[in-house]
């Protein structure tokens, strides 16, 4: 757990290159007020504007619970229908596809599995 606090509380302190994905990731892990405060902390250390991390959290509480880690669009068995042995690519693609989703540029099965398809293809290149 500390590891992970460490990583998040050192993203936050580049919260202008933050995603949406990101910002819901650190949610679901439940440390994120807990790496904005160590962010915090780090930033005024360094004599450094706080005004990223009061952006974060304010992007983070317009973002409805639901929406934070909801289930995949895209399962490993869309890619054994596509006849592709498992292996990382599973991993890589279904991943993908996912920050995507979180992202909210991927919003259906139809558009998760479009993508997904996408990405084996250049995988398999």
């Amino acid at each position: 757990a500390v590891r992970l606090l460490l990583e998040q509380a050192n993203q936050l302190k580049h919260a202008d290159e933050l995603e949406l994905a990101d910002i819901k990731i650190m949610l679901a892990s439940h440390h994120f007020e807990e790496a904005c405060a160590l962010a915090a902390a780090q930033m005024r250390v360094d004599g450094v504007s706080i005004a990223p991390i009061k952006t974060v959290r304010e992007r983070a509480t317009g973002i409805p619970s639901e929406k934070v880690a909801p289930p995949p669009l895209l399962d490993g068995a869309f890619l054994l229908k596509q006849k592709i042995p498992q292996g990382p690519i599973y991993r890589n693609v279904l991943a993908a596809v996912y920050r995507e989703q979180l992202n909210e540029r991927v919003e259906t099965v139809t558009e998760a599995q479009a993508l997904g398809a996408k990405l084996l293809d250049r995988e398999l290149e």
